[in-house]
């Protein structure tokens, strides 16, 4: 699990497969954000600009952090391609926030 400071921007990503191992876009992909405090975000591409596409099944988020614990994201997807993706991160207390 990776550690971030607060008001670090970082670069989520989520790739999606064939079941051949191939790149490939699936039909919806979504974004969704739990953060310490528990709100959840969640970003649909081709909705919200916040969400991605860099190349054939590649996707990612720019997060910004705001507040310190664990953070927790899942990109999903349904159609050609249906899978998730998830992760989690750190942002530890600071003196300075």
């Amino acid at each position: 699990m990776s550690n971030y400071t607060v008001g670090t921007m970082v670069r989520l990503n989520g790739s999606f497969r064939t079941i051949y191992g191939a790149l490939d876009d699936p039909a919806t992909v979504t974004f969704e954000m739990q953060v310490p405090s528990g709100t959840i975000t969640t970003y649909t591409y081709g909705v919200d600009n916040e969400l991605v596409r860099e190349s054939e099944g590649n996707y990612y988020v720019d997060w910004t952090t705001a507040e310190e614990g664990t953070y927790t994201y899942r990109f999903s997807s349904v159609g050609t391609v249906t899978a998730a993706n998830e992760g989690t991160f750190t942002v530890p207390s600071s003196p300075f926030v």
